[in-house]
C-alpha cells in the first residue's frame, strides 16, 4: 500500500493502481478528507449528517476493499 501511495504522490495513477488499487483509492479518500477538514476549520461548523454518513461509508468500503484485495493476493500470488 505504501508503494501505491508513493506512485500516487508522483502522479503515476497506472502504477499506483497496479501496485495496490485500494491504496490508491485510500489516497484519494484522504485527499477528500483533507479538503473537508480544511472546510471545517475555515467555516468553524461541523459537517452535515449526510457528509458524515458518506465519510463513514467510505471508511467501511475502503476497509472491506483492502481486506478483499489482500485475500485475493494471498490466494493467487
Amino acid at each position: 500500500m505504501t508503494t501505491s501511495w508513493s506512485w500516487l504522490t508522483r502522479g503515476d495513477l497506472v502504477a499506483s493502481a497496479s501496485a495496490n488499487l485500494s491504496g490508491m483509492l485510500l489516497g484519494f479518500f484522504v485527499l477528500v478528507l483533507l479538503v473537508l477538514g480544511l472546510r471545517l476549520v475555515w467555516y468553524g461548523r461541523c459537517l452535515s449528517r449526510r457528509v458524515n454518513w458518506w465519510v463513514g461509508f467510505g471508511v467501511v468500503f475502503l476497509g472491506v476493499l483492502s481486506v478483499a484485495e489482500w485475500l485475493v493476493r494471498l490466494q493467487f500470488d
